[in-house]
């Protein structure tokens, strides 16, 4: 929940009232990345009907649910206990849910075809494919490709 950047922002903060974190959802919102992902097909294995969506969609809906998690757990005694002693950053109870908002946003970026399926099946095909003598690569440069999801 830190409020630094890697990246200092060009908005004028003096007419806006958004806080880093809701300026990080119009950011992911607008990024390319995001747009990538209407057309990409999100696989549902073993569907009986044509329930056909994006992964932008799939990220829209897990979005939804986690932003609501987000505010059931703001409603629990015990966890207002324990932020109530962080200070850093005004108003804590605005900004959970956006940083939750944006986690399941993006949650999907960068996923291989067909989800963790697809990661199943590549770290099966290269821990196969990578016992061949042909290929000469150290043990962490076999993990980038045995275990590339786990990390």
């Amino acid at each position: 929940m830190n409020e630094d950047r890697l990246k200092p922002t060009s908005r004028n903060k003096d007419n806006d009232d958004r806080n880093e974190f809701e300026s990080d959802y119009g950011r992911i919102i607008f990024s390319p990345a995001i747009r990538r992902m209407h057309d990409k097909t999100q696989v549902f294995p073993l569907t009986t009907d044509d329930n056909i969506h994006s992964r932008l969609t799939h990220s829209l809906e897990v979005m939804s649910v986690g932003e609501s998690i987000a505010l059931n757990v703001l409603k629990d005694s015990r966890f207002r206990e324990e932020i109530n002693s962080y200070k850093k950053i005004d108003d804590v109870y605005r900004v959970i849910p956006v940083i939750v908002k944006n986690a399941c946003l993006v949650h999907d970026i960068g996923n291989p075809p067909f989800g963790h399926f697809g990661e199943t099946v590549i770290q099966e095909y290269f821990s196969t494919i990578l016992k061949k003598p042909k290929f000469k690569l150290n043990d962490l440069e076999k993990q980038d490709f045995e275990r590339f999801a786990n990390f």
